[in-house]
Formats: C-alpha cells, structure tokens, sequence
C-alpha cells in the first residue's frame, strides 16, 4: 500500500525530459526501441488505476487513513510493530516501537510526566541508583520528573538482584554494632505477613486520635510526598494513644481450649479455685457420644442414679449442688466435661481486635487480666510505667509527662508498611529524634547517631561528632566505605561483612 501511494504521488508530477541516449546504445537498438520503452512507462498508470480502490482512495487523500485501514486487516498483514508509532527513549535516544515503551507517568504516578524509557535504560537506572547509595537509603526517583517511585512500582521493572540490593542497602542502614557480642545486627524490622493487611491499617487509623488526619499523611508519606520528619509529626498529634508506648500492655488470652472433668479441674486450680471455674466454664454438650453423667444418691428409702438437674429438683438449688458435688460417680457413666482455656498467651489490643473483631475485641480486652504494663519513656531515656511516673513526680505531673511523653517505638507502625524503603526511612528519621537505644541482641545501652557504646550522659551527640571528625579515616578493603575507628582493638568488621585489620599503631586492646 505504502509503495502504491508514493507511485500515485509520482504520478500526479510531471515526469521530467527523457535523457538523450547514448550512442552506442542507439547503435545497438532496433528502430523499435522507442516505441518499447514509451510502452512501458504506459503501463505504471494503468497498473496503479486498475489497482486502486475506493478505501485506497481514501487513505491516498487521508494519511491517517492509512492506520485505520491497516487496523482492519483488509490489505496489509499485520505490523504493529513495524508499522505503528515510534518513540525516542529519553535516556538511550534509540527510536523504538512506542509499545515497547514504558511512560513515565504511569512508574511514577505523575500525570504531567510524559518521557518514554526502554526496559534496557530502565533497569540500568535503577540499578546505578541502588548501587551508588551503598550503606545508605536513597528512595528511587523518576528518571523524568524526580518524583518518587513506589517500590511496587519500579520493582516490577528491575532486575530481581536489584530489589535484592536495595532492600540490603535499608538494613545495612540501620546495622549497628554490639559492643558487647561485638557482632553486627540490624534494627529494620519485617512487614507483618497478614491476609488482612489492610484492615490493620484500618484499625491503626480508627483508634487514632484524628483518624482523617493520619490516613491523609499515611497516603502522603507512602507515596514520597511526605517526608518522614512530616510523617512523625503527624502520628505525634493524631495518631493512637498508645504510639507514645515503649512498650505496649499487654493482657492475657486463651491461645488453645480444652475439654476436661470436674476433679482435673480441681487438680489444676486448687479445691476453691477449681470449683469456682467449674462453675464458670462452659459445658460441652457430650449426649451423643456417651451417656449423661449420673452419680449416686439416697431418695426415697434406696439409692439412685441421678444427673445433676435430678439432683437439683430433688434437694433445691444450693443443697442440690453441694450433695451433688460430693456424691460419688455410678460406675457405668461417664464423668461430664467441661471446655476450658489449656495454655495462655499475653497479646496486645491491636491482636484482640484482628481476632475477635472490631466490637467483640474490645469487649474481650477490657474483660481481660493485664499481664505487662506499658511504658513511656522519661527524660534519663529510660522506660517506666504509670505509677511509676505517678510515685516519682506525684499524681498529677506524673499524668502530664506520660501524657507528653515522646513516641520513641513505632513497631507498630512499621510492621504495617510494605515498602522497605518508607520503613527504613521513618526508622531512621525516628533515630534521629531518639537516638539512645537499646541493641537487639543484648540490651545494652547504643547511641545509634553516634554509633557508640552507651548513652554519654552529660555529654551531647553534637560534642561526640565533633571529637570523631578529627578521627583518621580508612577504608573497607570489600565495599570501600570510610570507617572510623572510634574504640576497640585493630580488628575491623564492616557492616558489609568483610573483616580487615586497621593499620597503623596498635592499641592497648589489641591483646
């Protein structure tokens, strides 16, 4: 189609002169020769018109014709490929079929970005990106627009070894080393591998103290437009109560149920403890599979085998019970059972909720017996719960500093995001606020901004940073990151895992 349209285009031009021929070829002609090639160039414009048809026509006077036609199937295969728009790539200027393109707009979700990558361009960016943020945690940006690209987003798109990488590159960011184990460990902490992922994060918005609020700034923090120092400061004046915990309370729960006797229930509480949860438990209906318990009484001048509602009608209400429980089993029935909690856990109220619902869990958490207290944290740093701030500071101020304590732990928020790098980067930002911790592995006090052992009390982080800039420098023989050799013996241990030794002098704790 294309060749017979640029024919109708030669066409409708005027052909120019005929060249003079040559003379040998002049020689070698008949007197015919002329009259042969005059017929020949008459047979192009009657090909063309006995080959052309309306929708060519059409097409002829319409360019844009041409791709409808195509479209339809009626005279040309099939070449999208071949045949359809092209696009440059923004990044390797190679001109390419726009299918095989990837719009930057739908990466990055910004409908005024329009670049065009290849998948090749594609996966080479995201790959310098990762690699060139080594021990750091750049978040992925739009090769068009800068804007910030989920990691569902770009993830779909790079090399598998890349999200490898990048999600090592946000745990060696929060690695520290334990002074007292001397081995390295992380802070990042895993995405909670729930079926309902999402309505935990309903529930975290509902018990928050404005919940429009935190789910805005949630969206907004997930979706790079938010900062993570904006991001805490919103779950600090409306998030949850409870995000100012420490540690979080937690209540007793039944982790598996049991169905056992009378006397096992006397064994296992005690004689009052055990009567008073008999009483209390639930009865499991047994008519099915065995006979209906049945124990001896006197009546009526003989004995008898009675059940326990007999017995109740025979004596009364209280007397019913008591001779009840003191009669002595008929030796054909079966002793009735009752269900019964058969091992405990302690779980927090946001476990209560996701198990037993929204209004259920609720009920089952104020009706549950408290195992732990929460904490808060003080101004020392260290955790206390609320008497504790009430006994020390006195009923009313120690209210207000537990009501003002800083949110330092935000497992709870972490656990709820699936991006590594969001959670990465409000772990770090929540570092900075509150850098004293404490390792994961032996609870020993860490200053993480000043990657030390111990708090320095008295002495700022600022002062501390300043003394080590003075430090010499020296670099990782596997990955090259400076390292500075702050305390301990000449043995190094990178976060990378390389071990190497610090040259220079010795220390006196190097034996």
């Amino acid at each position: 189609l294309e060749n017979q349209v640029l024919e109708e285009l030669r066409e409708q031009q005027p052909l120019p002169p005929p060249l003079p021929k040559p003379e040998t070829l002049r020689r070698a002609k008949s007197g015919g020769g002329t009259d042969v090639r005059i017929s020949a160039m008459a047979l192009v414009p009657g090909a063309l018109q006995r080959a052309e048809s309306a929708p060519v026509a059409q097409a002829v006077a319409n360019p844009a014709g041409l791709h409808s036609l195509c479209e339809k199937g009626s005279l040309l295969p099939f070449r999208a490929s071949a045949s359809g728009p092209r696009k440059r790539c923004a990044i390797c200027l190679e001109e390419q079929a726009a299918g095989q393109l990837h719009l930057s707009g739908k990466i990055c979700g910004n409908s005024h970005c329009a670049e065009a990558f290849c998948s090749g361009c594609l996966k080479a960016f995201f790959q310098e990106r990762v690699e060139s943020s080594r021990f750091s945690l750049q978040p992925m940006r739009c090769a068009a627009c800068r804007c910030h690209v989920p990691l569902a987003q770009w993830q779909q798109l790079a090399r598998p070894t890349t999200s490898t990488a990048f999600a090592q590159n946000a745990s060696d960011a929060l690695a520290l080393r334990c002074h007292s184990c001397d081995n390295t460990k992380t802070l990042l902490q895993d995405a909670w591998q729930h079926d309902n992922l999402e309505g935990a994060i309903r529930i975290f918005f509902n018990r928050s103290r404005d919940p429009d609020a935190v789910e805005a700034s949630w969206s907004a923090f997930n979706e790079g437009r938010l900062d993570a120092d904006g991001f805490l400061e919103s779950l600090r004046a409306h998030g949850p109560e409870a995000i100012r915990d420490a540690e979080p309370e937690t209540r007793w729960a039944c982790k598996s149920w049991g169905v056992y006797t009378f006397e096992e229930f006397l064994e296992y509480h005690g004689e009052d403890a055990g009567r008073t949860a008999w009483k209390a438990a639930e009865a499991v209906d047994m008519s099915e599979s065995m006979d209906v318990e049945r124990r001896w009484d006197f009546w009526a001048f003989s004995w008898g085998a009675y059940t326990l509602e007999e017995f109740v009608v025979l004596h009364g209400e209280d007397a019913g019970q008591a001779a009840w429980e003191a009669a002595e089993l008929a030796n054909w029935a079966k002793p009735e059972k009752r269900r019964a909690c058969k091992e405990w856990g302690d779980y927090t109220q946001e476990r209560f909720i996701l198990w037993y619902g929204e209004d259920s869990g609720h009920v089952e958490w104020e009706a549950a017996e408290v195992y732990r207290s929460s904490t808060r944290q003080a101004g020392n740093g260290r955790t206390y719960t609320l008497e504790e701030f009430k006994g020390w500071y006195g009923e009313e101020q120690g209210q207000q500093m537990w009501d003002q304590a800083p949110v330092v732990d935000l497992s709870q928020v972490f656990v709820l995001l699936g991006d590594v790098e969001r959670r990465a980067a409000l772990h770090l930002a929540q570092l900075r606020r509150h850098p004293k911790i404490l390792t994961p592995c032996c609870g020993i006090e860490f200053c993480f901004r000043c990657q030390t052992s111990g708090w320095h009390s008295g002495t700022a982080c600022e002062e501390i940073l300043a003394s080590q800039a003075a430090i010499e420098v020296q670099f990782c023989s596997a990955c090259g990151v400076p390292t500075q050799r702050t305390e301990g013996c000449t043995s190094m241990v990178c976060l990378c895992g390389e071990h190497w030794t610090w040259s220079g002098e010795e220390s006196d704790e190097d034996y």
